[in-house]
């Protein structure tokens, strides 16, 4: 792994004994560059944030290859001059990446089994914990609602998608 990561709930966190329990616990976990114990509810963010960060690269990079198509540019080359940049880098650029029955590329959109669920439940929650915050509300909406139009225009996970949010009728 890149990391381990071990949450301690908050209530718990300067309790020794369960300190000692989550070095155990990282002390069996196969090596990682980077290791942190911190409390569950940063754990959980830093799941929620970089799941829903490369959802939005994922969500920006389909906006990005509509906008190349549109200026007749070629979006894998936009793409490969993207990746060289190291503030970037080259997970999550591919906004076509799914093959449909015909061997042909179809699917498109945040699809997957945690990009979906993750991204409504943090949307949920941001709207639960900071309601009168407008403009994030509406900007999470945009990325859910365009990544949704994507999966369901394509049929990319629809079963999670639907799991999720219903069937559309």
């Amino acid at each position: 792994p890149d990391r381990n990561i071990i949450g301690i709930p908050g209530a718990h966190f300067k309790d020794k004994k369960f300190k000692e329990a989550a070095k155990q616990v990282m002390h069996i976990l196969p090596p990682a560059p980077f290791k942190s114990i911190c409390k569950a509810s940063e754990a959980e963010l830093t799941k929620y944030g970089g799941n829903n960060f490369l959802y939005t690269k994922v969500v920006f990079m389909n906006v990005l290859y509509d906008l190349a198509r549109a200026v007749d540019a070629r979006f894998d080359v936009v793409a490969e001059n993207m990746k060289a940049d190291p503030r970037i880098g080259a997970s999550h650029m591919q906004p076509v990446h799914q093959h449909d029955h015909m061997g042909i590329y179809s699917g498109r959109g945040a699809g997957g089994h945690c990009f979906i669920k993750d991204f409504a439940a943090l949307r949920v929650l941001y709207q639960e914990l900071l309601g009168n915050d407008r403009e994030a509300i509406e900007l999470l909406l945009a990325f859910e609602k365009l990544n949704n139009k994507l999966l369901r225009t394509t049929k990319k996970d629809l079963d999670l998608l639907n799991g999720v949010y219903g069937v559309q009728k």
